[in-house]
């Protein structure tokens, strides 16, 4: 089916405020981009449909939802207390960008400090972190929401010094409240084979729900799994939070299995509150020696969509079967 065709049909089940291919009609007059005048380190993104929230001193966006709802990504405003620690590493949770692979740098993660500022246009958000001394290259991110809710950000890492030799990419981490399921599509229907029936790593298993989605199945185990998709759908009682990694045409290709990856955060561990279990969503761009690594920049789309009470799994299947995101 095609999208067009798709998403004229669905409406009467879906409230889609996303699905569009393009933001053609939508006025940006509801914009709003801000520094919060009583909390200096938090900027806002905001119209009249969804709010984002960046949080300069963490270098993390924070929030991301419908206004007066709740947050799509999983925060934990805890994570300083001694009890939650982890390995000398504070989980604030939200999405983030590290450098991959992780071999170089090791545990706890990189944590840079942020400078953060709005485009000249003042449609966008700039984030751009002090030097990584482990990797020698600094993290520079553009936060823009488009008018139909759409949130995309492009990360990319850029060294500091001609001199510094190791190939490296950028890496997106967005941490999610545990979903209800999990969806995946891969760029091929001949790519699932290697998913199907099968523990696909560290407690996932796969089951195919179409030519190109996978259901992956959400356990309370713990665990992380790699895999070759270019979306991830997490699906909850009252909406749905699709991503996908943009193409990227100009440089590089991934190793088998490395560009999207899943972690389970298993629900009895003693690093979060109690009951605060999430789910990791993550992309990396190809990894590429330096001078090339501008090149191939991370583009993820964020998208909500509500749903009604009468949308079935199927139907969440097909829209994502479907979806030919261009940008």
């Amino acid at each position: 089916m095609r999208l067009a065709h798709f998403l004229r049909t669905a409406a009467s089940l879906f409230v889609v405020m996303t699905m569009s291919i393009s933001s053609i009609g939508c006025s940006t007059s509801s914009l709003k981009v801000r520094q919060d005048v009583n909390t200096p380190h938090l900027w806002v993104i905001e119209n009249d449909k969804v709010k984002v929230e960046i949080d300069a001193k963490l270098g993390r966006i924070m929030h991301y939802g419908f206004h007066g709802q709740e947050n799509a990504f999983w925060i934990n405003m805890e994570a300083a207390d001694d009890r939650y620690d982890v390995g000398g590493w504070d989980n604030w949770g939200g999405d983030k960008v590290w450098p991959w692979p992780q071999e170089l740098w090791n545990w706890p993660p990189p944590e840079p400090s942020y400078q953060l500022q709005a485009m000249a246009d003042g449609e966008a958000i700039i984030m751009t972190s002090d030097v990584i001394d482990k990797v020698g290259a600094r993290i520079k991110r553009i936060v823009e929401l488009e008018c139909d809710g759409t949130l995309v950000v492009t990360s990319r890492l850029e060294p500091a010094s001609a001199g510094f030799g190791q190939p490296l990419s950028a890496w997106s981490i967005t941490q999610i409240p545990t979903p209800q399921k999990l969806l995946a599509r891969v760029p091929l229907a001949s790519d699932r084979k290697r998913y199907l029936n099968r523990t696909i790593r560290d407690n996932f298993s796969a089951r195919p729900v179409s030519d190109r989605v996978l259901e992956i199945s959400v356990s309370d185990q713990g665990g992380k799994t790699f895999m070759d998709a270019d979306v991830i759908a997490a699906i909850y009682p009252g909406y749905v939070l699709l991503l996908q990694q943009h193409p990227i045409h100009e440089e590089g290709a991934w190793a088998p299995d490395e560009k999207a990856q899943v972690y389970a955060h298993p629900t009895n561990a003693t690093n979060v509150p109690e009951g605060r279990s999430y789910y990791e969503l993550e992309f990396c761009a190809p990894v590429l020696p330096p001078n090339r690594v501008n090149k191939a920049p991370l583009r993820v789309t964020y998208k909500l969509i509500k749903r009604r009470a009468q949308t079935t799994d199927e139907q969440i299947v097909e829209m994502i079967e479907s979806i030919a995101w261009k940008r």
